[in-house]
Order: C-alpha cells, then structure tokens, then sequence
C-alpha cells in the first residue's frame, strides 16, 4: 500500500520533501536517488514474495485456492515488472544504435528532417 501511495503522489512528495518539481526539467541527484530505491524496494518485494510463495510448506495445505491466486498474482507482478525493464533497456539500446549511426539527428529540428525526406506533391487547382 505504501508503495502505491507514493506512485499515486510522487509529483507532490518530489515538491514537498525534495523541493524539485518535473518541470524543472532534469531531476537533481536526490530524486533519482530516491528513484532508484523506490524501484529497488518494488523489485525486492516482488522477490521476496516469490520467494515466500515458493517456500510455503503449509499454505497449500490450508488454503489451496488462496495459494494458488497469490503464487500466480506475484509470478504476473514479475513478468510484468521484468517485461517494463526489458523494453527501457531496448529502447535506450535502439537509441544509441540509432544516434551511432546517423540515424538519429538530434542536432537538427525534426521539421526540418521531415521537410528533407519528403517527396514534393504538385496540386493543381482547375
């Protein structure tokens, strides 16, 4: 729950106790620090909830549908979490191929860009 609190108000908490708001541009060393140990704590408790599932001796015992729902909601909670992880690394990998081999401009407007690679389109009005 407090996890989810701080995702729901993280704008605010940045603002209050961090004195740094989103549109300031780039985060100060602070908030990403405090980033990277709010995504530390969230894969941490995914973990150790997979590992509490997979270590249960009674719990499938007692109560077999319960045990049953949790280890599926935490084994999801993983493949989710390892699938967003997966697409940033790709995406900031595809980023850098791109820039490496002037593929990405980024010293040039993409207007510009655009304008370059069009194909000019004659109208005619009669």
């Amino acid at each position: 729950v407090v996890l989810w609190v701080f995702g729901v108000w993280k704008k605010d908490f940045y603002k209050c106790l961090l004195r740094w708001s989103p549109e300031e541009g780039t985060p100060p060393l602070r908030v990403r620090i405090v980033d990277l140990i709010h995504i530390g704590i969230v894969h941490t408790w995914v973990a150790v909830g997979i590992y509490w599932v997979g270590s249960s001796q009674q719990c499938s015992n007692t109560a077999p549908e319960l045990f049953t729902a949790v280890k599926w909601w935490v084994h999801l909670q993983a493949v989710v979490l390892l699938t967003g992880c997966l697409a940033i690394v790709a995406s900031r990998c595809l980023l850098y191929w791109l820039q490496r081999n002037s593929e990405l401009d980024v010293g040039v407007d993409a207007s510009v860009l655009v304008a370059r690679t069009m194909d000019e389109v004659k109208f005619d009005l009669s």
